[in-house]
């Protein structure tokens, strides 16, 4: 049983570990949906997201940023979906935990 008890320690440790990264990454990447906007001959590019209810348009450039920052937002994405499957795998670990 103490087996059992010290690897549900290390992977809640782990998955812990894994949480804060993932939340560190999301803080520091783009949020909302890119849009492409164009005025006169020119198309911009604008991160189309909400805040406190409110709708936003952020600019980020001009057509040529548009893939790096489309990569940045799918990356974003990926980590949110990362991070909530950790949560539930952290869930069951101390659920685990209550078992003995």
């Amino acid at each position: 049983m103490k087996l059992i008890d010290e690897i549900l320690k290390e992977e809640k440790e782990r998955n812990y570990y894994m949480q804060m990264h993932y939340i560190n990454e999301i803080s520091r990447l783009p949020i909302g949906n890119l849009i492409v906007k164009k005025i006169g001959n020119k198309e911009y590019c604008y991160l189309h997201y909400k805040r406190d209810g409110k709708t936003c348009n952020k600019y980020c450039g001009t057509i040529e940023d548009y893939d790096n920052t489309k990569n940045l937002i799918i990356r974003r994405k990926h980590c949110e979906a990362m991070l909530n499957l950790l949560k539930k795998e952290y869930l069951r670990i101390e659920k685990m935990e209550k078992i003995k």
